[in-house]
């Protein structure tokens, strides 16, 4: 029989396995950089194995029959003696079929849906699988951040990702999406997420994570806070679950969210009987008062000027 494959000035096989000698079968020193990963590691499960023990063992069996059947296919596929497809038909009848998907860290993500999109994959002999197609994929899911995807012989593919991890809920319209630090949409939101930050508005989404991580500095008004609503994709208003709507300049609004901090600690601003804060004008403050308190202080106002007015 001619060699495998050999290198130049070397006339040893890839792969040879030693007579039987008594009840004993060995694995040679055969090349191993030229040999698949997954065969040398059944080579050396069967190193020193009896015969009397590899005929007990199924897994033994199968190992023995991939490595036979992976040099043979090797070698015929070379000689132009037999197709790809007639030595995965093999391999599927000895098998080595994909029949199983062991999933690591999908914590948010459905299991089905990644199963859905390597259907594709299973049922085909092991040896023809493209695992850098498969992790392509899977990777394509919005929730994936990264993944890794490898065979695990006889039948199973390992896939560990990870997951992207939501930094806030985003209301486009009447739908509420999850999105990444990175503003890509993930998902959908379930009631599980419903504890996230909410931004609303067009391109809120892009620029959430860097209004977010400057109002953490804040956390008395982030507790009060309901929603972040994005204006005209140049500035943000902010709504309290129990006071005032906060109207933050285009320009330097992180320093007008520190001077909004500061008087409410000293004044409890957010607890007075106020519509809107207005912080847009770099010169000054404008509240806006009830429709009912701003009546009465007007009436109060033009009776003053009144009575200045007879006294003079």
């Amino acid at each position: 029989m001619q060699p495998l494959n050999t290198e130049p000035g070397m006339n040893r096989t890839v792969a040879h396995v030693s007579e039987v000698a008594g009840d004993g079968i060995t694995a040679s020193d055969a090349q191993p950089k030229l040999m698949p990963r997954p065969v040398r590691r059944m080579i050396r499960s069967l190193n020193g194995l009896s015969f009397s023990a590899l005929i007990r063992n199924p897994s033994a069996i199968k190992a023995a029959l991939a490595i036979g059947m992976l040099g043979l296919g090797s070698f015929l596929v070379q000689e132009d003696r037999i197709g790809g497809q007639a030595l995965a038909s093999a391999s599927n009848n000895a098998g080595f079929s994909v029949s199983k998907l062991v999933v690591n860290g999908a914590a948010q993500l459905d299991v089905d849906l990644i199963e859905s999109r390597l259907s594709s994959h299973l049922g085909k002999s092991m040896f023809n699988i493209d695992v850098e197609s498969a992790r392509k994929s899977v990777g394509e899911m919005n929730w994936v951040k990264s993944v890794s995807i490898k065979k695990a012989y006889p039948d199973t593919l390992v896939i560990d990702l990870v997951e992207r991890e939501p930094v806030a809920l985003w209301k486009s319209g009447q739908t509420i999406y999850l999105i990444s630090p990175e503003g890509l949409v993930i998902d959908r939101a379930k009631a599980r997420h419903m504890h996230l930050p909410q931004v609303v508005g067009e391109g809120a989404n892009r620029v959430a994570s860097e209004f977010l991580a400057v109002m953490e500095r804040f956390p008395e008004l982030v507790s009060r806070s309901e929603a972040y609503v994005r204006v005209a994709e140049r500035r943000w208003n902010i709504v309290l679950d129990d006071g005032p709507s906060i109207m933050l300049p285009a320009d330097n609004w992180q320093d007008a969210l520190a001077e909004l901090n500061q008087m409410n600690a000293k004044n409890q601003i957010l607890d007075r009987e106020i519509v809107h804060i207005d912080m847009r004008l770099s010169d000054r403050l404008v509240l806006k008062l009830p429709e009912d308190d701003a009546e009465i202080r007007r009436t109060r106002i033009e009776k003053a000027i009144k009575r200045s007015w007879h006294k003079t």
